[in-house]
């Protein structure tokens, strides 16, 4: 992510709700991070690098879906199974299987 789009963030976060000191454009700068806000079932994890493919491509596919007065982009579900693989890490090889199923 660039410095740009980590301001995007903060700041859509901030109009979200998530108005924290510790809520800085740093913490979506360094790689291979995940930020989680909020308690299951309503938390909220993103993740500045994934494993298997880039930004670009996952941004071209992306499924753009309507919450509430926000347009959200998440992973399109071809995208989601080349990193759930690429991953390697058992809970995310059975969450593979599991989507392929679907």
């Amino acid at each position: 992510m660039n410095e740009k789009n980590a301001l995007k963030m903060v700041s859509a976060l901030k109009e979200f709700g998530f108005d924290i000191p510790e809520l800085k454009k740093e913490m979506f700068l360094k790689k291979e991070k995940i930020i989680r806000m909020g308690v299951p079932p309503m938390r909220l994890e993103i993740i500045t690098t994934i494993d298997g493919v880039g930004f670009e491509k996952c941004f071209k596919n992306r499924v753009i879906a309507d919450f509430e007065s926000f347009k959200v982009n998440f992973i399109s579900k071809g995208d989601l199974l080349v990193n759930k693989r690429a991953s390697g890490r058992p809970k995310d090889l059975v969450d593979y299987s599991k989507l392929q199923d679907e």
